[in-house]
């Protein structure tokens, strides 16, 4: 999350009535027209849909875009109208319908009626995974649940390092823990599961887990027995039925039972994304797809995963967009670019970010 500094003032209460008349007013406006005031007056600029005026916008997560201003940070809708105005000093992405945002020197959670949902009571406060977040309490790091309860097993389990790095995201119901003898995986109540016996783990993904022993990578199931064995110098995430793994110096994709789908033939090689992925050859990069043919020629300085339809590229040191054919978007411009989410992306011009739209 963004240090962005805003003011420490606390709205009074009629100011706090009326920017909530406003937003629900806002809302409403948004929901039916899909258009707002700012979004309407920036439309004006060609090719933006709010023309570069933050000082970043991160990509919509559950119809809201978090922003960063000279005032604070605060929320964007789908219409580009603010939902939440920029107020916090800090705020990460919403997640369950609420987000972690920061006040004076205490973090907690809101909604999006800015509804202190989990109180401010946190040293520091991260976005939910899978229903968990992280926090830092005065006692150290924990996990917190939606109801705003706290992994009490957890704090008082001896074997695991309380600390950012060593918790790692929910996802599927698992997370990946470190403790003085290796990583292993904990339960949404706490409870160790997979045992501490590994030099790395990684997040639960269709299934699989990474995890390496003895500097050799491959995938455990959820009940922590090996299912493809660690013979690899690295892998990455199973998407889309496939999973990337290197061996010696070279790329390419197996199955869930460990039989070559795609023979190693890339210097790097991505997760699928929208029937895509991302592959580099030298210093090119460019998309295959599922039988392991080139969708997109390895053209490009730089690449980012399809999403929606469309995938950043670079040349040089500025960014565009093509879609699946691989045509472009808009001539190269982009200082920045992000992948596109509720139908908007956000760019950087002249260190300033926008949103375009489809």
């Amino acid at each position: 999350m963004d240090n962005t500094k805003a003011n420490n003032k606390n709205p009074g209460s009629n100011k706090r009535l009326i920017k909530t008349a406003l937003s629900i007013i806002l809302f409403t406006i948004l929901i039916f027209n899909d258009t707002s005031h700012t979004a309407a007056e920036n439309n004006e600029v060609e090719g933006y849909f709010i023309a570069p005026e933050y000082k970043y916008i991160a990509p919509y997560e559950n119809g809201l875009a978090r922003v960063h201003t000279d005032e604070g940070v605060g929320y964007l809708s789908i219409g580009g109208g603010y939902v939440i105005f920029p107020e916090y000093q800090q705020g990460g992405d919403f997640s369950a319908s609420i987000a972690p945002v920061r006040r004076e020197d205490r973090f907690g959670y809101v909604n999006w009626e800015e509804d202190w949902v989990i109180p401010r009571n946190y040293l520091y406060a991260m976005n939910f995974y899978n229903r968990r977040g992280k926090v830092k309490t005065d006692g150290g790091w924990t996990y917190l649940t939606l109801e705003g309860g706290l992994l009490t097993k957890l704090l008082a389990e001896d074997r695991i390092e309380k600390n950012p790095k060593s918790l790692g995201n929910f996802s599927e119901g698992l997370a990946p823990v470190k403790g003085p003898r290796g990583y292993g995986y904990i339960n949404q109540e706490g409870e160790v599961k997979i045992g501490l016996s590994f030099d790395a783990a990684e997040g639960f993904s269709e299934g699989l887990a990474r995890v390496r022993r003895e500097g050799k990578w491959g995938y455990i199931n959820p009940k922590g027995e090996v299912v493809i064995p660690l013979e690899y110098n690295f892998v990455l995430d199973k998407k889309e039925g496939l999973l990337p793994v290197m061996k010696e110096d070279s790329w390419g994709y197996i199955n869930k039972e460990g039989e070559t789908v795609i023979p190693p033939a890339f210097d790097q090689a991505l997760p699928f994304l929208e029937g895509f992925a991302r592959v580099r050859i030298d210093e090119q990069w460019g998309f295959i797809n599922s039988e392991g043919g080139f969708a997109v020629d390895p053209i490009f300085h730089g690449a980012m995963d399809f999403s929606q339809g469309y995938a950043a590229v670079k040349q040089g040191d500025q960014w565009s967009y093509i879609n699946e054919a691989g045509h472009l978007l808009y001539p190269f411009q982009f200082e920045r670019a992000n992948y596109f989410s509720s139908g908007r992306a956000p760019v950087q011009v002249r260190g300033l970010w926008g949103l375009i739209s489809r």
